[in-house]
């Protein structure tokens, strides 16, 4: 008899903490959503972020050419220049795509696909630069690799801050 309760109070306390997980990740997953039910906060969000976007690739370029600039003698060129230009081409790129929908009224649909579109090139961005930051790392003396240090914090903080109309955009930057 002992045995059978021990087993149904297990069960109960499974299906319990099953049931709790079950909110908790729903609750995860809607605190990094983007909320499709308000197309006027969608707009706002989205004029926001593209009042923001071109200073938080101002800011990627600058540093990432200092940083660039302080490697040139110790790092192998194609780390330096090279890789640098590419991640320049990106930003210039992205940074063209969001100049134009500045002054432009966009629908919810549009402003929607635009602030989803974000988090995702967020990761990709946030990899690059740091995966690059990081190769760089070992050229350096201590002050250059103090150097990379301050690079990667005033990029990320800067780039959290230009990012704080996406929330996921900016907590997703923060684990790259």
């Amino acid at each position: 008899m002992r045995k059978n309760q021990i087993k149904h109070n297990s069960l109960e306390n499974l299906s319990e903490l099953t049931i709790h997980t079950g909110r908790f990740a729903r609750g995860v997953i809607e605190y990094f959503s983007i909320d499709a039910r308000n197309p006027e906060l969608l707009k706002a969000q989205c004029a926001a972020l593209s009042r923001l976007i071109p200073l938080l690739y101002f800011i990627l370029v600058v540093n990432s050419w200092m940083l660039a600039a302080s490697f040139y003698h110790s790092a192998p060129i194609w780390l330096t220049i090279y890789v640098s230009l590419g991640l320049t081409a990106i930003c210039a790129f992205r940074l063209v795509v969001w100049w134009r929908t500045r002054g432009e009224t966009l629908t919810a649909e549009r402003a929607l696909r635009e602030l989803r579109r974000t988090p995702r090139l967020t990761a990709v961005l946030g990899i690059g630069f740091t995966t690059w930051a990081a190769a760089l790392f070992p050229f350096g003396d201590a002050y250059a690799q103090g150097h990379v240090v301050f690079y990667m914090t005033i990029s990320v903080i800067s780039t959290m801050f230009c990012l704080i109309h996406v929330r996921s955009a900016a907590l997703i930057l923060f684990r790259c």
